[in-house]
């Protein structure tokens, strides 16, 4: 009994640990994946692990950004449910004439990439 209670125990554990599915949300990765491009956030209540991981210079407000020509910039979609019910901000953004040309999802953090239609190449546009 106490040997089957121990291997159960290591296959659930061992099945925990490897399965990707239960990691949590992969910020490294998204830090990497962005690289030095503006990040927009529906709320600045959102940005500790992008600090964390030397991101704070290319967060942007949607005012600064809707006056800056910026030609690129990542949207954040994590929890936006919560806080940007009305999605305002990924509708001002398409407003703007910017198009969604990525989307990545680490795990849970949901993020857009989007261009300006004059920053696209013409057969995209």
């Amino acid at each position: 009994l106490v040997y089957t209670i121990l291997v159960i125990n290591l296959l659930s554990t061992s099945y925990y640990l490897f399965n990707s599915n239960f990691h949590r949300e992969n910020w490294r990765e998204l830090a990497e994946t962005i690289g030095q491009e503006k990040i927009i956030l529906p709320s600045q209540s959102q940005k500790e692990a992008l600090i964390y991981y030397d991101k704070e210079k290319q967060i942007v407000s949607m005012d600064e950004f809707k006056n800056s020509g910026i030609p690129q910039i990542w949207l954040s979609r994590y929890v936006w449910e919560i806080f940007d019910s009305s999605d305002s901000t990924r509708l001002q953004i398409e407003d703007l004439g910017y198009n969604k040309v990525q989307e990545i999802n680490l795990n849970g953090v949901v993020f857009f990439k989007y261009a300006s239609k004059q920053s696209l190449p013409l057969d995209v546009q």
